[in-house]
């Protein structure tokens, strides 16, 4: 979780950069105009050797399909805090 919050701040630090000033090419001559919008992140960690280091095949197992799931569930997590999901139940109760 640290790495993945790593690299959502690196990633929000970069788009912050890229908003504000004027960048220029390399040769300093050219005023680009693309900006950086939503810069793909790529996080790398581990090894598939980890999955085969298990005691058994059977943890092996779910081992890779918890990282599978890890890897194709974060991004559709909904992420709040106490106080905004505070917030939104206050909302429903009172809309009720």
């Amino acid at each position: 979780m640290s790495a993945i919050s790593q690299a959502i701040e690196q990633k929000a630090e970069w788009l912050a950069f890229a908003q504000f000033g004027e960048h220029f090419d390399r040769n300093g001559g050219s005023l680009l105009e693309a900006r950086t919008r939503n810069a793909k992140t790529i996080l790398v960690i581990g090894s598939r050797d980890e999955f085969t280091r298990s005691r058994s095949a059977r943890d092996a197992r779910i081992m890779r399909d918890t990282f599978e799931l890890f890897r194709r569930e974060t991004r559709t997590i909904d992420i709040v805090t106490f106080d905004e999901l505070f917030d939104r139940a206050r909302f429903i109760t009172r809309s009720a």
